[in-house]
């Protein structure tokens, strides 16, 4: 009876591992602020980020991007979709009782970094980055200027993804 009860155990324990799903979140954009820029203006478009948390939560993926027209459309098509194939993964860096770090650093001629918090209780999502670059004289400055950005989103479970 010991090796019966182990076994469905076993069994039990395997089963909660082997079938998890990853969870897919569509978040929407709320605020944008810069270093160069400052506090984004609002938009005429609702912007959403779609991302795939891994089933063991250690891995964020960036799966694409939508924008669509707020309000009525009279002219064909107002909503846009990109599909990220080529996105890299973001690995966890850290875990919290509230939150997950995510994020990624490298040098390609300069200092990069691609940083992703998802607040654990409800799901809001700030991305901190420098991966725009500005050329000097583009917009009056004098040198070539790296642009820091936060921008913070509100995440939903969904089903799947629009593409």
């Amino acid at each position: 009876m010991k090796k019966l009860s182990l076994y469905i155990f076993l069994v039990l324990m395997w089963c909660n591992v082997g079938f998890a799903k990853p969870l897919l979140l569509e978040c929407k954009f709320l605020s944008q602020n810069d270093d160069f820029w400052g506090e984004s203006q609002p938009s005429d478009t609702h912007s959403f980020k779609y991302y795939l948390l891994a089933s063991d939560m250690k891995t964020l993926y960036v799966k694409g991007y939508r924008e669509k027209t707020k309000g009525e459309c009279a002219l064909g098509n107002c909503e846009t979709i990109t599909k990220y194939d080529n996105y890299p993964k973001l690995p966890l860096k850290e875990e919290s009782a509230e939150h997950l770090y995510f994020g990624r650093e490298w040098y390609n001629k300069r200092n990069l970094f691609d940083h992703h918090t998802i607040n654990k209780t409800n799901l809001q999502l700030v991305v901190y980055e420098n991966l725009v670059s500005i050329e000097p004289g583009l917009f009056g400055n004098e040198k070539e200027a790296i642009v820091e950005s936060q921008t913070v989103y509100q995440c939903k479970k969904i089903n799947k993804f629009p593409f």
